[in-house]
């Protein structure tokens, strides 16, 4: 339950960073998605697994992992650079360092946030926010 709660954090945290201009133009992991003609988001978990936080029965397990938020606008048309720059600035915000996030009780601190060098891919100018993350979940008892 806590991989599927901390993914849902993650998501609905970055969707509140992109904010209402990005409404119906995110793709997420596992959605058949077609983007739209000027602007458009990628949101992926690379999850990096759980290592024991604390021993024995009801202890913790510790996740990590990266969210990367990509954001893809045309290269042709106004300043693709100023407009990347302006959305990854405002992702990073979102995304503060020691910021938590939770669903369904399951917390999701930020360690930190970065972001890439502007890139093309596929006739689009990209740009990456990649958020490091740790998330402690309580092992069932058995």
């Amino acid at each position: 339950m806590s991989e599927a709660s901390i993914d849902r954090a993650l998501e609905v945290a970055a969707v509140a960073a992109l904010g209402p201009t990005f409404e119906g133009r995110i793709a997420t992991e596992a959605q058949i998605f077609s983007p739209p003609y000027d602007r458009w988001a990628q949101l992926t978990h690379l999850r990096a697994g759980a290592d024991i936080a604390t021993l024995g029965v009801g202890g913790q397990d510790e996740h990590v992992g990266v969210y990367q938020i990509d954001v893809s606008v045309p290269e042709v048309g106004g300043n693709p650079r100023a407009v990347l720059l302006g959305h990854a600035d405002r992702i990073r915000a979102h995304f503060i360092a020691g910021r938590r996030f939770t669903h369904e009780g399951q917390g999701v601190r930020v360690r930190s946030a970065s972001v890439s060098q502007i890139r093309r891919v596929d006739g689009w100018q990209r740009v990456s926010v990649s958020v490091s993350y740790s998330a402690l979940s309580t092992r069932p008892e058995v």
